[in-house]
């Protein structure tokens, strides 16, 4: 009990005895207050924001995998990035030779024809495991602990390659696992709504229209010839002497200085080379609606390794699509190299396109051209990694009936 105190006050002066008589009670207050703090601050703590756990409950909650940031891996043509969802880049990069180098539409060594989609699930598990486990050392965190986002560079993943990744990461205990194209993610790292993409990866380039967040597959053009891989291929046999002529190798993905007349044949040559960059551009952009054309093409972006590699690589392309627009372009170089790899005596050419291309249809936008330009931080090889990374941040927040993260758990028989 409080122990109440009484304090009584005489005046002299006055006829009577007056008496004021007072009771504090300061050990109850005190009590109350204390009460009231501690409850107060229970209850602020017991508030979820956003979905993230509280931190009443997350130290207690066993399954941690929804409070921690998901792992973003970036499988490219020759490169795989990875790191923590919600950096700006990636924390980890490895270089990737052989078959596991996707996002090609053919392998890298002469001496080997067979094609990344002739590989059953087998061979390719047993191809991509060693890479997964040097992920999980780089990252040094247990795969059971978080969720994996998986960013592939193509438009579409080969059956079998996705069923061997999906049990090579069930095998080691990851608790979910999403696949997404790297090409519908690319938008997010700029934060525009429509534009134009051009990948170049090892192998392939592909240019498609973006629109509203939303790929548009009747624009997607892919263009197996036109990666950076065969061009400095090409660079590097025609340097060649002639008493060595048999030597192959693989080419390194190196900045270039110069830029060779091969790479104006397969790049920009929309003349004598009908399977060129230039024409699958011209093709994409056509097959594009008319209304969203414009805004399409004041927002184009090159990206991928050979937007890092080849110098100079996005405004001669956007240039040259200028000039073809306007119809001021001038004929360009074929080169004269005594070799195998020379453009004009190939027999294994094949037709991109069987429709001609309606250049009037399209000269609108000649004034509407723009190069978006990579943020001094962002490099163009970095653009599908970020993207990701910034998506699966916000989007794992979520609850996962309401994230647009398609989540696969993790089967109980794996």
């Amino acid at each position: 009990m409080a122990a109440a105190t009484t304090t009584t006050t005489s005046s002299a002066a006055a006829a009577g005895t007056t008496t004021t008589t007072t009771t504090t009670s300061a050990t109850t207050t005190t009590t109350s207050r204390r009460w009231l703090m501690n409850t107060s601050s229970r209850r602020s703590l017991s508030i979820d924001r956003g979905g993230v756990a509280s931190r009443s409950n997350s130290r207690s909650n066993p399954n941690l995998e929804s409070v921690r940031p998901p792992i973003v891996l970036e499988i490219g043509s020759s490169i795989i990035r990875f790191g923590y969802a919600g950096n700006s880049t990636p924390t980890h990069i490895i270089p990737v030779h052989g078959p596991a180098a996707i996002g090609s539409s053919s392998s890298t060594s002469s001496t080997t024809t067979k094609s990344y989609h002739s590989y059953d699930e087998a061979e390719w598990y047993t191809i991509l495991s060693p890479w997964i486990e040097a992920v999980y050392d780089r990252l040094l965190c247990p795969p059971k602990t978080r969720k994996v986002l998986v960013i592939h560079t193509s438009f579409y993943l080969p059956t079998a390659y996705q069923r061997a990744l999906e049990q090579i990461f069930w095998n080691m205990g990851t608790p979910s696992l999403s696949f997404v194209s790297g090409l519908e993610i690319i938008p997010l790292a700029q934060g525009w709504k429509r534009g134009f993409i051009i990948h170049m990866s090892q192998n392939e380039t592909v240019c498609v229209c973006h629109s509203d967040g939303h790929i548009l597959p009747y624009t997607y053009q892919c263009i197996p010839e036109c990666g950076y891989g065969p061009l400095l291929m090409m660079k590097k046999q025609s340097k060649k002497d002639d008493k060595d002529t048999t030597t192959t190798t693989t080419p390194t993905p190196t900045l270039q200085r110069e830029w060779t007349p091969s790479m104006d044949y397969w790049l920009l040559d929309e003349v004598h080379n009908p399977n060129s960059l230039m024409v699958g551009i011209l093709k994409s952009l056509e097959a594009c609606p008319r209304d969203i054309r414009g805004d399409v093409a004041y927002n184009i972006l090159v990206c991928g390794d050979g937007g890092l590699i080849l110098p100079d690589f996005g405004r001669k392309v956007i240039q040259r699509l200028e000039q073809i627009l306007e119809g001021t372009q001038e004929e360009l170089t074929l080169p004269q190299d005594d070799n195998d790899d020379d453009p004009t005596d190939t027999t294994t050419m094949m037709t991109m396109t069987a429709t001609p291309i309606s250049i009037p249809s399209l000269k609108p936008l000649a004034n509407r051209l723009r190069l978006l330009q990579c943020t001094p931080y962002h490099r163009p090889d970095f653009m599908a990694w970020i993207g990701g990374s910034l998506w699966a941040a916000t989007w794992n927040r979520y609850r996962p009936n309401e994230s647009r993260i398609q989540w696969k758990e993790t089967p109980f028989d794996s």
